[in-house]
This record gives structure tokens, sequence and C-alpha cells, in this order.
């Protein structure tokens, strides 16, 4: 389990970021997903990847003595996942046909998931990350000859040559 998903869960869009504030200011983003997973039963340890001191210290000052969630924190917590799920850029049903037709052979469907994580969220995220490593073995975003064959494979109504030149501005630059 990666509690904080890599770090994304630190830097929330900021209406999610206001609910946890308004409940506890002093309270990190990094917290709320630490204690969360720590809350499940049957879990033993949590483990979080950290990379600063300030890190540590933030972790530690709320798993040393540490009290699971009540039922208070646990709807803010499902409050913010609304808020951060309900902000789709583009809809992901049936894009797979579209991997399937691209004479490119670029993965639209991956790219697609990986651009919803980075709208999500406002922000830098590990999107791009793994964006990079899918680019090593594969076609890039860029690729796309504009052909459109994608969007006569799928009936949702959705410009995906449009949103994979999107995809590619974002995570190209």
């Amino acid at each position: 389990m990666e509690p904080v998903k890599g770090g994304g869960l630190v830097n929330l869009p900021e209406e999610a970021e206001k609910i946890y504030k308004e409940y506890n200011k002093n309270a990190s983003n990094a917290s709320w997903a630490i204690r969360w997973a720590a809350s499940l039963d049957d879990v033993f340890m949590v483990l979080s990847g950290m990379s600063s001191i300030e890190q540590v210290n933030d972790n530690t000052s709320f798993m040393k003595d540490f009290v699971p969630m009540n039922d208070k924190e646990k709807e803010l917590v499902q409050k913010v996942a609304d808020v951060i799920n309900k902000k789709v850029c583009i809809d992901l049903e049936g894009l797979e046909k579209c991997d399937e037709v691209c004479p490119q052979n670029i993965p639209i469907s991956t790219y697609m998931k990986l651009y919803n994580e980075h709208y999500k969220m406002d922000c830098y995220t590990n999107a791009m990350v793994y964006y990079n490593n899918i680019i090593s073995k594969n076609p890039k975003a860029s690729a796309c000859i504009k052909c459109g064959k994608c969007n006569k494979t799928i009936d949702n109504k959705q410009n995906i040559m449009e949103y994979v030149e999107k995809c590619a501005k974002s995570f190209e630059f």
C-alpha cells in the first residue's frame, strides 16, 4: 500500500485541502492519508517513503501516539476523495479500443488515465514520472498523426485526438 500515493495526496486540489484544514488546521495532508491507512482493520504497519527530515518529523508526530480515525474524520476523507474523483477530464470508458486501432501504437487509454490523474490534482503528480517510464517503450502522445480512428472507434462524443494532444503538451515539455 502506498498511503500517500507517491506524494500525490500531499498536494491536493484547493477545495479538498480546505475540507481538511477546516477540521484541523495543523494536520498535514500526508497525516490524513497515513492515518486513514493505519485506521483500517487488521493493518499492523504502514510504510511511507519520506525524502526530508520535515516529512520524518511530520509522520512521527502523529504516529508516535497513534489515534485511529473517528467516524467524522473518515467522513471527511470520503468527501476529499469525492472532490478528487469528480474532477475528471476525460471519460475512460471504451478507450482500450483506441489502443487497438491507433496506427502509431500509442497507448491512448494508458495516457488518458495518467492525464486524468494529472488533471484531478491540479499540480505535478507522479503521472509525469509514469508517463516518462511508459514512453521508454512506447510512442509518445505527440506521435499522434490525427488520423481520427480513435474518435470513430468509441461512441462517447469526446474528441480523443484533442485529449491526446493535451496530454502531450502536459507531459512533454
